[in-house]
């Protein structure tokens, strides 16, 4: 192991899962971060709280083990499809 190795400081990884809002603040994110964290959002608009909760195994193959997973969205949805 080189000491370059040794030293590494290890990026925090941050997941930000959301609706449109989160597509909205996702960049400003990434800035406020700056490069000591790796931040992954996923490309669509993760809509409302059950379309996430189906979705989740497709993010988290595609961004491993976050550090920290930040979520936004609603469950605006859930009254119409009769699940409340």
């Amino acid at each position: 192991m080189t000491k370059a190795e040794i030293y590494e400081v290890k990026r925090m990884k941050v997941l930000l899962i959301g609706d449109s809002i989160r597509m909205f603040y996702q960049k400003e994110v990434i800035a406020q971060l700056g490069e000591e964290y790796e931040v992954f959002a996923p490309e669509e608009n993760c809509r409302f709280s059950a379309y996430v909760l189906n979705s989740l195994r497709f993010w988290l193959n595609a961004f491993p083990n976050p550090d920290i997973i930040h979520f936004n969205a609603g469950p605006f949805y859930i009254t119409k499809t009769g699940a409340l």
